[in-house]
């Protein structure tokens, strides 16, 4: 970790900006992070003018103001996403995405009470044996329930649409999906720990609702 910085302001009322570097980064369950950043910080709130946190093949970058309490603020963000299972490891292992994503938003609010919104672009996805081409979606983050709103997944001759709501309190979720004309690859666990096709199915039709 290095940080090249000054501090002006009063003892009182300091402020600190610089630049920050730092390798081998955990977050959560993903590890070995690169972060880069220009930043400013006192006790009013975190300013970024640039920040990046990324892997070989994930990437997030942020601006913007954060207020500490009750002040709001505001920014946006972006990130590529090539590995998504890293970040999704309440998944089940067949259930995980893989695949590209691309994620762009804005966020408001304070470190207290954050509020985000973003748009959702997928290529090349597969679920639990479901492959798409495309994959479109509206997110949404406020009073810690994250929203997906308008998924729609397209395959050759078939199409998927899903809404979700995601409470991270709780850890719980409610999904609704609806699937016409869909291609169905079915999975087993192989003798390596991986996953072999046992069969494929087509023209199949989904209608669930998932709680839990």
């Amino acid at each position: 970790l290095a940080f090249d910085g000054t501090m002006e302001g009063s003892l009182r009322t300091p402020r600190v900006s610089g630049n920050l570097s730092a390798e081998g980064v955990r977050i959560g369950d993903v590890k070995g992070l690169r972060v880069q950043g220009a930043l400013g910080f006192d006790a009013r709130a975190l300013d970024v003018s640039t920040l990046t946190v990324e892997s070989p093949v994930n990437r997030v970058a942020v601006q913007g103001s954060l207020p500490w309490r009750d002040a709001s603020g505001g920014g946006a963000f972006e990130a590529h996403i090539g590995d998504p299972a890293p970040l999704v490891p309440m998944i089940p292992g067949p259930w995980q995405p893989a695949g590209t994503f691309d994620v762009t938003g804005r966020w408001a609010g304070s470190a207290q009470n954050l509020r985000a919104t973003a748009t959702l672009l997928g290529t090349d996805v597969t679920i639990n044996g479901l492959a798409f081409e495309s994959l479109t979606g509206d997110l949404d983050l406020a009073d810690r329930i994250l929203q997906l709103k308008q998924l729609q997944a397209t395959q050759p001759g078939g199409a998927l649409s899903a809404s979700a709501s995601w409470d991270l309190s709780s850890q719980t979720l409610i999904a609704d999906t609806t699937g016409r004309g869909l291609a169905l690859s079915v999975l087993a666990p192989d003798e390596a720990g991986g996953l072999d096709t046992r069969a494929r199915l087509s023209n199949l039709s989904i209608d669930a609702h998932i709680e839990g």
